[in-house]
């Protein structure tokens, strides 16, 4: 059976056709159109979604220029117009641009043109059933056209299986009226990052212990997992890794630290070696060679701290999140 947002993919789709513009889309653009056209908020034109770019090169596998391009091309045809942009992504409207009298519905009444009340929009129970010689001029019915020939990867074939850890997280997170698809997906790119499964559980499940609140007000799941939601994962993984950093600290000495420094800093090295050699010696006639070491230790001491500590983090599954691929490459733009 055909799913409610197959309809009105397929509804909006037979309206852009009926356009002139439609046919004069480069091909990259008609695929960004289709990868927008899926997940629309509503069911008929206009209507709106909001995606990043880094959904939609995931959904047609182009590269931020491409799409930078698509875009430009969609919205100059009058089929998308950019309504604000947050954290979370670009709010897009999807519209209709001039529709022609061409093909399908010619004649006094065309499908798809903007001022027809009877297709595709709200409060239209016209549309698609037998007997209707207002669309079309026929008697007709304008079937949906089949979402395989649209080339729409997310609807083909059985839903992906869920990542390792992603049932028993589903499981225990208390609203669960959000998307399970989306909130997987989102899990997924996260264990791709190099987050282990086991962690985010952990993380989630403190989430829940500290929650005050009513759990109808607790957040949707792919909205918690989501690395740009203020609240979410992060922060909890940021506090975790932080109170095990300062623990491995404690223990340190600060011969620990200079020669954490010495493996990654050549300079250091060198700086260190002559101040083993020749302590009291100077290069440049004004500092001792300890006290030229002395001083570029205390300058870059935050990278010793960080490399003493960095294998044990790793160990724990406490990486560095600021430098993962699934906090830093989204472009909400």
């Amino acid at each position: 059976m055909t799913s409610g947002r197959e309809r009105a993919f397929s509804r909006v789709w037979l309206v852009w056709q009926e356009s002139p513009a439609y046919r004069k889309l480069p091909a990259r653009a008609l695929r960004v159109l289709t990868a927008l056209a899926q997940f629309q908020e509503g069911s008929c034109l206009p209507t709106r979604v909001t995606v990043s770019y880094r959904w939609i090169s995931e959904a047609t596998g182009l590269g931020k220029p491409d799409i930078s391009r698509a875009v430009k091309a969609l919205s100059e045809a009058g089929f998308i117009r950019k309504l604000w942009s947050s954290g979370r992504g670009t709010c897009y409207e999807l519209t209709c641009p001039a529709c022609g009298n061409e093909g399908a519905g010619a004649g006094d009444n065309p499908v798809g043109a903007c001022g027809n009340p009877e297709v595709v929009y709200r409060g239209n129970a016209r549309v698609a059933f037998g007997n209707n010689p207002e669309v079309g001029g026929c008697r007709q019915p304008i079937k949906n056209p089949p979402i395989r020939e649209i080339n729409n990867p997310n609807q083909q074939g059985e839903a992906p299986a869920d990542p390792e850890g992603f049932a028993e997280l589903w499981r225990l997170w208390p609203n669960r009226n959000g998307s399970r698809a989306q909130a997987s997906a989102v899990f997924a790119r996260l264990l791709e990052a190099g987050i282990r499964p086991r962690l985010l559980i952990s993380i989630a499940e403190e989430f829940k212990r500290g929650f005050d609140a009513d759990f109808r007000y607790f957040p949707q799941l792919a909205r918690w997992l989501d690395p740009d939601d203020v609240g979410g994962w992060c922060e909890l993984f940021r506090e975790k890794r932080a109170r095990r950093r300062s623990a491995l600290l404690e223990d340190a000495t600060e011969d620990d630290l200079w020669e954490a420094l010495e493996r990654i800093d050549a300079r250091f090295h060198d700086l260190r070696q002559r101040a083993r050699e020749d302590p009291r010696g100077s290069v440049d006639g004004y500092y001792d060679n300890q006290t030229v070491a002395q001083s570029y230790f205390i300058r870059h001491q935050a990278e010793a701290r960080d490399e003493l500590t960095r294998e044990a983090l790793e160990a724990d599954g406490l990486i560095d999140i600021a430098l993962l691929p699934a906090v830093n490459d989204y472009d909400g733009s």
